[in-house]
């Protein structure tokens, strides 16, 4: 297996919404990246 070449710090922090849009803040992006579940997978098909 190889060595890692970086680690990097991750905070991701879920907003109390009906669509858990969930936020990644990622060390060294300015901005927080957004992401949410597809409906498929939310509902377990």
């Amino acid at each position: 297996m190889s060595k890692p070449i970086k680690l990097t710090n991750i905070t991701i922090v879920q907003k109390d919404t009906a669509n858990k849009i969930r936020e990644a803040y990622i060390e060294g992006f300015e901005e927080p990246v957004l992401y949410g579940v597809h409906g498929g997978v939310q509902e377990g098909n």
